[in-house]
């Protein structure tokens, strides 16, 4: 449940930012960093592709890290739907628009939930 939660997450904040600045090099390279299974970054690559087939959004650039060492860095799709279409490529910078704060924080919320350390009904 927590890893389709994360998974979940990931699709959310890469459907409710919106990208800012890159320098456009008219590619979508892939410039992959990478110190993870290799099934363990297809199943990645697929959760993301597909989201993107679907139209949940336009694409993504996922990093993840660890002590400040990158992990994977991968880049998907493109910047937006509109007014055109730019390949994403991994400096692609989003901007994190206050919905996403709120989505983000709720999903941090819901796990501490599960984990049983937070109660809905608490206070703050």
């Amino acid at each position: 449940m927590r890893r389709l939660l994360a998974l979940a997450s990931l699709a959310i904040a890469s459907a409710s930012v919106v990208p800012v600045s890159a320098a456009d090099r008219g590619t979508n390279e892939l410039a992959v960093a990478t110190a993870l299974p290799r099934d363990a970054t297809a199943r990645l690559d697929r959760l993301v592709e597909d989201g993107i087939r679907a139209g949940d959004f336009p694409g993504a650039v996922l990093v993840i890290a660890s002590s400040q060492r990158i992990l994977y860095r991968k880049a998907y799709g493109a910047r937006s739907y509109e007014p055109r279409t730019i390949p994403n490529d991994p400096s692609t910078i989003y901007e994190f628009a206050s919905v996403t704060k709120a989505t983000i924080t709720a999903t941090a919320v819901m796990i501490l939930v599960q984990r049983g350390t937070l109660r809905t009904s608490d206070t703050v």
